[in-house]
């Protein structure tokens, strides 16, 4: 898939997810109706201020248009792993302390 493919679909899964119409998106991202309107259709690539502004009305940091399904797991397998770390440590942590208590 190319990455315009990507960045479309995720734009507008992410928006319906929301509940969110195009014309929704347009008024709180502050752009037209009819440019969401040619995004999701691939007929104009987004300046990247309208990726920004895109991306906070989505309540999401802007990589996120461009992430793949494989590239979300990853991420989400990465993050995962680091709360579990983070856990571990202070389990670590506690066990030491109520060692020496």
């Amino acid at each position: 898939m190319s990455l315009l493919n990507t960045f479309i679909n995720n734009l507008r899964q992410i928006r319906t997810e929301k509940s969110l119409t195009q014309e929704k998106l347009a008024e709180i991202a502050e752009v037209s109706t009819s440019l969401i309107g040619k995004i999701e259709s691939g007929r104009t690539w987004p300046s990247h201020t309208t990726i920004d502004k895109l991306a906070t009305a989505l309540s999401i940091k802007p990589y996120e248009l461009f992430m793949t399904k494989k590239d979300h797991l990853q991420y989400n397998k990465t993050e995962i792993n680091r709360v579990i770390e983070g856990v571990r440590i202070t389990l670590e942590k506690k066990i030491n302390i109520e060692k020496n208590s």
